[in-house]
């Protein structure tokens, strides 16, 4: 073999050893991180996939609405009825910053991502919405509202 030839086996090895690590770096994602990378609050696809669902009301445990979601000219808003004094306990839901608290701990609960895939199919070609699940919580209004 001549120098021309080992330059080019070494250049095809090197290329080769990359081309398999990238397979192998793609895969690990693809097997081990992909629950997680689907579920993150980031994930541009899942708030797609929110939109179609008017999101489920977060209620105390007497009843009390302290959570919902408002439908206004065709864009869905969460209203935290009672502002920053549940905010510690319910989170937020924000395309921006994501989701936390509550909103994210429950965020497939209270979308009803186990609905029908049937119904969803639907849902976008008629163009209704579904309804999600509420939660209801064990903390009292009235309880906090004294402390």
């Amino acid at each position: 073999m001549d120098l021309e030839s080992k330059r080019i086996v070494r250049v095809l090895i090197v290329l080769s050893t990359m081309l398999v690590g990238l397979v192998l770096y793609l895969s690990y994602f693809e097997v081990f991180k992909a629950d997680q990378i689907e579920s993150h609050s980031f994930n541009r696809r899942q708030w797609l996939n929110e939109e179609l669902v008017i999101r489920g009301s977060i209620i105390d445990r007497n009843g009390k609405i302290l959570a919902y979601s408002e439908k206004v000219e065709d864009i869905q808003s969460r209203i935290y009825k009672y502002g920053s004094l549940y905010s510690h306990i319910i989170g937020y839901s924000h395309k921006e910053y994501g989701k936390s608290g509550i909103e994210a701990s429950y965020n497939k609960l209270l979308i009803d991502d186990e609905s029908n895939p049937i119904r969803v199919i639907t849902d976008k070609i008629t163009g209704t919405r579904d309804k999600g699940n509420n939660v209801i919580l064990t903390i009292d209004h009235e309880l906090q509202i004294m402390a």
